[in-house]
């Protein structure tokens, strides 16, 4: 008789390169270190990267530079903006930027009375750079120049790790892996040479420019930059005067009760009340209250509001909720 038991799955082992440029395109890693490995150990070597994941690590996209809503919200000093806040002088549609004033805004706000900047058209920018990075989306990250001395750091260090993984290390001996690294690397630097000369017309996106910081920088400051609903990539730029009104008339409401008590009274309450649920050693002493953050529905001319825990006060619960079912099992 033959007994069947379900195999335990084989541990995988993971090496995240992190993508500099480009150039990072014209190396097939897995290839080169198993080339590498037959030339110097032989064909006994096929199958040591089998239970290798390789993987990229990207650096930010642009949205990370521009959707600040905890600058807006989280460090939001309301007795400063109310003593400096006159709805009739907002700058939000001066000059040129009267034609992305919106008439949604008088809907939304219709106490305020005067029309406020509600647009998703990147032409708000009047630096042609950032506009082009704008068109290809938040999750876009800038491009960077072909620099084949810091590609080649990266390699190497991604197949120092690639050698350093269990079967790789038990297998060679110190001599065996640094001829291996030799071959690896002049064969790497071929590539590079080689991918670099035929892509020459790849230029760095100045995203870190004096111009483009500089730009974004102005933008930030007098628009929110939040994601579009069934759109995410898609960027929505809102007067921070008319959402800030926004967000306090919806605090305002019956939904919500004002507590007496100061902010680290209450972070330190909620902080108790979520050990009970969160395991106590994933809190920290000292963590900030969440905070709002907002999509815009363009469909419906609309915001939706979302309350932003990560590295917060209630992080722990919100881990905790995310690995409920939504749904009970049915029996």
């Amino acid at each position: 008789m033959v007994e069947w038991r379900r195999g335990r799955p084989e541990k995988k082992e993971y090496v995240h390169i992190c993508y500099t440029s480009r150039l990072m395109e014209g190396i097939p890693f897995r290839r080169l270190v198993l080339n590498g490995l037959k030339t110097v150990v032989g064909d006994r070597s096929a199958n040591w990267l089998d239970h290798l994941v390789i993987g990229w690590r990207y650096g930010d996209a642009i949205g990370a530079k521009l959707c600040k809503s905890g600058q807006v919200f989280k460090k939001f000093k309301f007795a400063e903006w109310e003593a400096n806040y006159l709805p009739e002088c907002c700058l939000c549609g001066a000059g040129r930027h009267a034609e992305f004033l919106n008439p949604a805004a008088i809907r939304l706000l219709p106490a305020e009375g005067c029309l406020h900047v509600i647009t998703a058209d990147t032409c708000i920018t009047n630096n042609g750079q950032l506009q082009l990075m704008l068109n290809a989306g938040l999750n876009h990250i800038p491009m960077k120049a072909l620099d084949e001395g810091v590609a080649l750091e990266e390699v190497e260090q991604a197949v120092d790790c690639i050698l350093a993984s269990n079967r790789c290390d038990m297998e060679l001996s110190m001599e065996e892996e640094t001829e291996v690294k030799k071959v690896v690397m002049k064969d790497a630097e071929k590539r590079l040479r080689e991918y670099r000369i035929s892509h020459r017309y790849i230029t760095e996106e100045p995203f870190n420019s004096i111009a483009v910081r500089s730009e974004v920088e102005w933008l930030t400051k007098r628009y929110l930059v939040c994601l579009t609903e069934k759109a995410p990539h898609m960027p929505t730029f809102v007067c921070v005067n008319f959402i800030i009104k926004l967000a306090l008339a919806r605090v305002s409401g019956p939904d919500f009760v004002q507590l007496p008590e100061q902010p680290s009274a209450a972070a330190a309450r909620l902080r108790e009340a979520a050990t009970a649920i969160a395991p106590i050693g994933a809190m920290a002493e000292k963590m900030p209250l969440p905070h709002l953050m907002v999509v815009y529905k363009a469909h419906k001319e609309a915001f939706r509001w979302i309350t932003n825990t990560v590295g917060t006060v209630l992080s722990g619960v919100a881990d905790v909720c995310t690995r409920v079912p939504s749904k009970a099992p049915v029996s």
